[in-house]
């Protein structure tokens, strides 16, 4: 039951926290966490070790708990503009996306706090209408594992998606100014010269904002 753990002992590190950043979103003044929201994802692509570390489950916290958890962190340690680097491997934005938003939904939290989380392409096309939502209460950066531009390849992974539903998925994030950051595999057991070249061009038409190959 991840709601009974203690908050993060932030206060064993506190005089180290000026020296934490993520500048590429915030400004030098801002203080940085980590927030452990959930463990695990119930999917299983062949690549991930989570999945297995984890047994394939997904433990969350409840969306009430993790804002309680960010209001604490900022009014304790912020004192100022904070980032939030949300650790779930899988936020699964159609589990409790809007029940999220409505609880982050506080003036100390958008007024002073931004935050960062990795997401599945397809809860992002799915759940177009809750993105914008997410963006007004502080999600400025949000990770996409695309992966490929092949669907045959995406069956071999074991990903359970397709290039149109990341190519949605970006849309949306860039339509709703979250920043895009998308993860790509090469070398899957099938690739060749031109299927990376494929995955290029196909990176470059759908325009993520921060394309990583792997």
């Amino acid at each position: 039951e991840l709601d009974t753990l203690p908050h993060p002992a932030y206060d064993l590190v506190e005089r180290f926290l000026d020296r934490y950043h993520f500048r590429m979103m915030t400004g030098p003044g801002a203080r940085y966490f980590i927030v452990e929201g959930s463990r695990g994802c119930q999917y299983n692509c062949s690549f991930c070790t989570q999945c297995v570390h984890w047994k394939h489950t997904w433990r969350t916290k409840s969306a009430k708990r993790l804002a309680d958890e960010f209001e604490y962190l900022q009014e304790r340690y912020g004192g100022g503009e904070s980032f939030f680097w949300l650790a779930d491997d899988n936020f699964m934005l159609a589990h409790r996306g809007a029940e999220f938003c409505d609880a982050m939904d506080r003036p100390v939290l958008r007024e002073a706090t931004s935050w960062f989380v990795q997401a599945r392409a397809d809860d992002i096309a799915n759940m177009e209408a809750v993105v914008p939502n997410l963006r007004r209460i502080g999600c400025r950066w949000i990770l996409l594992g695309i992966e490929h531009n092949s669907d045959q390849v995406l069956d071999e992974l074991g990903k359970r998606s397709s290039a149109a539903i990341a190519r949605k998925a970006v849309r949306i994030l860039n339509e709703s100014d979250v920043f895009s950051q998308a993860t790509f595999i090469i070398g899957s057991r099938t690739e060749t010269a031109a299927s990376v070249e494929a995955l290029r061009e196909f990176v470059v038409d759908i325009d993520p904002a921060l394309p990583i190959f792997m």
